[in-house]
């Protein structure tokens, strides 16, 4: 973690662990709704977890976005640490618009936090085959190969999304190592440029250096929620 020591006593961690069969965790999303939290921030994520929130009678889930959202004074961080399925953060930021939830101006998505393409879920599902009798259970959402290529630095960042051109050259060079060690492997790479470009506005405008943004809160006095997965 990057907060530093004396900041500490002001974070409450919270581990997800707790919620098949304590209602500790039930109580710290009702402490977020009801506005206890200035910053709810996810720092680890799969894209697999859900946190499933009721809020008069309609029901929520969330794999990406951070539960605070559903309070309109809080403010929520997707962090550094976690790997961003594009086209499922939009979609899950669609159906709360659809549900009346106003988050505009309250997600900030670290530009440092790494993209989990399309591709990445197809050789996960590869990968998970090929285990044959050993498989470990993954979801085929694309974690683990996105960590992958982050751990290998050939991995795509949102903040990269700021220069196209620099993006493309980078989407580029990894799809060629992964068609190497992965052959057969189709990824049409000008069919992702087109929708990574239609979407970058979007992304950018939620875009910001989210390590600043949260110590700046913490300096404040402002309350701090960490959710985390597997944490």
């Amino acid at each position: 973690m990057f907060i530093s020591r004396p900041h500490l006593n002001k974070i409450v961690r919270l581990n997800s662990r707790l919620i098949s069969n304590k209602s500790n965790y039930n109580n710290e999303i009702a402490n977020i709704i009801g506005g206890k939290y200035n910053n709810n921030r996810n720092y680890f994520n799969q894209f697999s977890y859900i946190v499933a929130a009721s809020v008069v009678n309609i029901k929520y889930k969330f794999h990406l976005v951070p539960s605070g959202i559903l309070n309109l004074k809080t403010h929520c961080v997707i962090g550094n640490g976690v790997v961003v399925h594009v086209r499922g953060l939009l979609e899950e930021l669609r159906s709360l618009t659809d549900e009346g939830v106003d988050y505009s101006g309250r997600l900030h998505i670290s530009d440092r936090a790494h993209i989990v393409f399309d591709f990445h879920q197809t050789i996960d599902a590869w990968n998970e085959k090929q285990l044959a009798d050993k498989k470990l259970g993954t979801t085929n959402k694309g974690i683990g190969p996105s960590y992958s290529s982050k751990s290998m630095r050939n991995g795509l960042r949102i903040g990269d999304l700021r220069d196209m051109k620099y993006f493309e050259q980078r989407l580029r060079n990894l799809v060629k190592q992964l068609q190497t060690a992965y052959p057969g492997l189709e990824i049409d790479v000008d069919k992702e440029l087109e929708y990574y470009n239609n979407v970058r506005g979007e992304l950018i405008s939620m875009t910001t250096d989210t390590i600043t943004f949260v110590n700046d809160a913490i300096k404040e006095g402002k309350n701090v929620l960490i959710e985390g997965a597997n944490a």
